[in-house]
């Protein structure tokens, strides 16, 4: 067990009967870290949380928090507090009641109860909120309260089960950041699961990425956004680009690649562990929407290509393209506040992008 290590989770394995809910899954949390579990619905890594929490018992391997095994230990005995989704508030009852349960539980004084309370209320930005019921206050506020009355316990891990799934779209927006500031505020560990990709890019300090109760990518949020090891993953983070292809030549650093739809895509390789893949031939190559330029300034690129918009989507911030390369849809995603020419349906446009844009994934299956 690493000394730096808040958990540690060795071989996890997990079975419901005929059904295997994890398949070995190792990796650590480090200590003060914001890591976050995120994958498709079923893929686990809720069973994973509450065999950390001491709410399920692994079938295989072992969980340590802060050195010590926790096989065999009941939930109420570790040292860790979890924030459910439905957050569990007492309704009707004061913020201070809430806040201060679990210490109430564990025989706090009164006055240092409600002085615990108020630092933590500070620390919500939420001070002078004490006397309210919890029925008066919006979402994002509730969803502060459950958070605090679980860092009230001081727990050496605060165990989060998207606990931000029923905000509306601004609000977990909100709730995001939010998170971020608290847990840098209180260098706390936080592990966080959730399917929301969003979440995990936002508030992270490193995430791990599941799939069929297997652990297959894990990283900081930009070296997994932009460093994808297979194709599920630079799918389910974010939006993007992918064909599979077969390697046409290697320069040095530069791969020219060409697809099943015929297109010839530049890209570059600076990872000697590419290597048996160029040799092979076959590869993916993603390439993200917000990398690709439309419109005159393509033309020069190392990537240029012939394009027909299909479809014109105004976001707010961005304005999302859709539009047919021959027989290839690509997306692109532009800054509207920085563009001055907006591009019809059925009109005919360049679409293009640096070499160094395009990332060669070394999964050619999954």
């Amino acid at each position: 067990m690493s000394s730096s290590a808040a958990v540690e989770i060795d071989g996890l394995r997990k079975e419901f009967g005929d059904v295997t809910a994890l398949n070995g899954v190792s990796f650590d949390v480090r200590d003060g870290e914001f890591f976050t579990l995120v994958g498709p619905s079923g893929c686990g890594k809720t069973t994973l949380l509450r065999i950390l929490a001491g709410l399920e018992r692994e079938t295989e391997g072992t969980v340590y928090i802060n050195g010590q095994d926790m096989t065999g230990t009941p939930a109420e005995n570790r040292p860790t507090s979890m924030v459910f989704q439905n957050l569990a508030l007492f309704p009707y009852k004061s913020v201070y009641a809430n806040l201060a349960f679990g210490l109430k539980m564990d025989g706090v004084p009164k006055a240092e109860r409600r002085e615990r309370a108020d630092e933590m209320l500070s620390v919500l930005n939420l001070e002078g909120y004490g006397e309210k019921s919890t029925d008066e206050l919006s979402g994002g506020e509730q969803q502060r309260i459950a958070l605090g009355r679980s860092l009230l316990t001081e727990p050496d891990i605060l165990l989060l089960d998207e606990p931000l799934s029923s905000l509306d779209v601004q609000l977990r927006k909100e709730m995001q950041i939010e998170l971020r500031r608290i847990h840098r505020d209180l260098d706390s560990t936080f592990f966080y699961v959730t399917h929301d990709q969003e979440v995990a890019l936002t508030a992270s300090d490193r995430i791990g990425v599941m799939r069929d109760g297997e652990l297959v990518q894990r990283g900081t949020p930009q070296e997994v956004y932009e460093r994808p090891n297979s194709p599920f993953v630079a799918r389910f983070i974010g939006k993007t680009n992918i064909w599979r292809g077969e390697v046409a030549s290697v320069t040095g650093d530069a791969v020219e690649v060409i697809t099943a739809d015929g297109l010839r895509i530049r890209t570059t390789t600076d990872d000697p562990d590419r290597g048996d893949v160029i040799k092979n031939g076959e590869v993916h190559v993603q390439v993200r929407p917000e990398r690709v330029t439309v419109g005159e300034d393509a033309r020069d690129m190392e990537n240029v290509f012939e394009a027909t918009v299909e479809d014109r989507i105004y976001q707010g911030d961005d304005i999302l393209y859709e539009v047919r390369v021959g027989e290839t849809s690509l997306q692109v995603q532009q800054p509207s506040k920085e563009r001055t020419v907006l591009y019809d349906v059925d009109s005919s446009v360049n679409v293009g992008w640096s070499r160094a844009a395009s990332y060669l994934i070394k999964d050619g299956g999954r």
